[in-house]
């Protein structure tokens, strides 16, 4: 037996549409491993976000592009003339566990940072790793599989980074579209 069909056979509570269509989501044995699968090809944007937990990933097929965010200072060239990277509102969300997916408290402590990005693909058998205060956002290609290792919970709560355009922040963090986590009977 291959090890595809191992760690296939430990799926259990599939949700589909895990924020975008086409990505589903197991847990593997009831625990704290997750296994994403993404059944077409990425279409769309997941909002930079951080996690509650650090993290660990295997892409046990397909490929994976995962764009890291970092803050900067707003005059990274010294002269104050020049913006560094793109202006973020910064949220705090909570999450009660025992809500349904999606469902988050919004704390009022919005603010504004500066961030650049960078992307790194991972394929097949490769492995990535991320701190729970990093940002980061994910694209998955078409029959990719990674398993997702969440490590302790090191805050109660994530933050996610919104587009800060012309005084205003643009609302691009969804999760409670009807499509969104379909869980199976």
């Amino acid at each position: 037996m291959d090890h595809k069909k191992i760690i296939e056979s430990m799926q259990t509570s599939r949700v589909r549409n895990y924020i975008i269509p086409g990505l589903n989501s197991y847990m593997l044995d009831n625990g704290k491993v997750r296994m994403f699968d993404s059944t077409r090809e990425f279409s769309g944007t997941i909002t930079p976000h951080s996690h509650r937990f650090d993290f660990a990933c295997y892409v046990l097929n397909g490929i994976v592009s995962n764009r890291l965010y970092h803050p900067v200072s707003p005059f990274g060239d010294g002269t104050g003339d020049k913006l560094d990277g793109d202006i973020f509102t910064v949220r705090t969300l909570v999450r009660d566990i025992n809500e349904a997916f999606g469902e988050y408290e919004r704390l009022t402590d919005d603010s504004q940072a500066n961030f650049t990005s960078t992307a790194t693909t991972y394929k097949t058998g490769d492995w990535y790793t991320m701190k729970a205060d990093e940002y980061h956002s994910i694209m998955f290609g078409k029959d990719t599989q990674v398993i997702f290792f969440e490590g302790q919970e090191v805050n109660k709560y994530s933050r996610v980074l919104l587009p800060f355009m012309h005084g205003e922040t643009i609302e691009t963090m969804e999760c409670d579209k009807d499509w969104m986590y379909l869980e199976d009977e």
